[in-house]
């Protein structure tokens, strides 16, 4: 399991609990995203909450807490319409199914392999919680 403070645990909860309109249908994502990062082995989860910006939720390895595994970022600039970006570092995922944008050095210098999930999309959530088992392997 991952290593997720309470107090990230508690941030989430709350953020989550006062998403009361969600015109895009994103919010059951989100949540099921976050819940699987907090449940994989070897990695510590950061969180960075910029209101009116984004919510940011960084899957570091244990090991190594400079190199992030994945980024998950609420974008809240209308906060009515949220919706999500969900990044990696490319060298630790694939995306056989094409639907990802490379980033050239768009994590930390290194070329990101980037998801937007901006309305309910069943087999997209499945397709990205897969990315996210595979790049914690």
């Amino acid at each position: 399991m991952a290593a997720v403070q309470d107090g990230i645990r508690d941030s989430m909860r709350e953020f989550f609990d006062a998403w009361n309109v969600d015109g895009n249908g994103v919010k059951p994502a989100c949540e099921a995203l976050f819940a699987h990062m907090a449940s994989l082995p070897g990695l510590k989860l950061a969180f960075l909450y910029r209101q009116g910006i984004s919510l940011s939720i960084r899957a570091l390895p244990v090991e190594n807490q400079e190199k992030i595994v994945a980024l998950l970022d609420i974008i809240d600039d209308a906060p009515e319409e949220r919706w999500v970006s969900l990044c990696f570092d490319a060298s630790r995922v694939t995306d056989p199914e094409e639907r990802g944008d490379l980033v050239p050095q768009g994590l930390q210098g290194v070329d990101a392999c980037c998801f937007d999930y901006d309305a309910d999309d069943s087999a997209l959530l499945t397709y990205l919680i897969e990315r996210l088992t595979e790049a914690a392997a």
